[in-house]
């Protein structure tokens, strides 16, 4: 049995590759790969929104639920769960020794996008301000570019864990379909009839970071995080224009 594990990391086009597979799970399964519907989260996904993916956030109730996902659908051989939470320094901790301790009942085949560091810290400071409560603006934003890529990639080399790695700024929009090639490569997304896909949990754009800042600064960030939901429900193709970081900033 394999067993994908796509980990995001966040602000990689996560949600939208986890709406999509969603979306064509039947289709999936016809092809003999399994993406497990997880309570609401697998509904809310269809629609476009927000979710966490196909897993739960929990490590240990995670593990007991590949394993009762995998012993109830035995005539499966792909298996493919998705929670960017599993990117988690501690969390992948964990997941190394599950690995580990499980690869004579497996074969485990990790996922991982990474993306511009200039461009990952911008965006992860509009998803602050939108969900997050975040007050200040970026030039006082606090975030260090983390080095768990980096440790994920050396695990798998150290432990010959299989691994595909995809870069989204070069990818874009395009992630999923490569995604999808690793998954089930004789799968064709565009062959799906009448099938669009969505943009999900789009950046807010400059006027709305600074509409969102207040709101989260005189009303709280409940209220602001409603706001940007909304916002970005009801206008998703709004064209977000590049954010530039003064010069401090860029070189910290």
């Amino acid at each position: 049995k394999t067993i994908f594990l796509h980990i995001g990391h966040g602000k990689t086009g996560t949600s939208a590759t986890q709406s999509i597979f969603a979306n064509i799970s039947d289709e999936l399964s016809r092809k003999g790969v399994l993406y497990p519907e997880y309570a609401h989260i697998t509904r809310l996904a269809k629609l476009g929104g927000t979710t966490s993916g196909n897993a739960p956030n929990s490590i240990d109730e995670f593990f007991l639920h590949l394993k009762k996902i995998v012993k109830e659908n035995s005539d499966f051989d792909r298996f493919c769960f998705s929670n960017e939470w599993f990117f988690q320094r501690q969390e992948f901790g964990t997941i190394e020794s599950f690995i580990n301790n499980n690869k004579e009942d497996f074969k485990f085949s990790i996922i991982l996008s990474v993306r511009n560091p200039v461009n990952l810290m911008i965006s992860s400071y509009k998803q602050g301000v939108k969900l997050g409560g975040i007050t200040e603006k970026i030039d006082d934003f606090n975030f260090t570019v983390h080095s768990r890529a980096r440790n994920v990639i050396e695990f798998c080399k150290e432990n010959n864990v299989e691994i595909h790695l995809f870069n989204y700024s070069k990818l874009k929009q395009k992630i999923t379909e490569n995604i999808l090639q690793v998954i089930c490569p004789e799968f064709n997304l565009k062959k799906i009839k009448n099938f669009e896909t969505r943009i999900v949990n789009r950046s807010l754009s400059k006027s709305e970071v600074m509409i969102t800042r207040n709101i989260n600064k005189y009303f709280g960030r409940n209220m602001g995080a409603k706001f940007a939901e909304r916002i970005v429900k009801h206008y998703p193709n709004i064209e977000v224009k590049k954010e530039r970081l003064n010069q401090k900033k860029f070189e910290r």
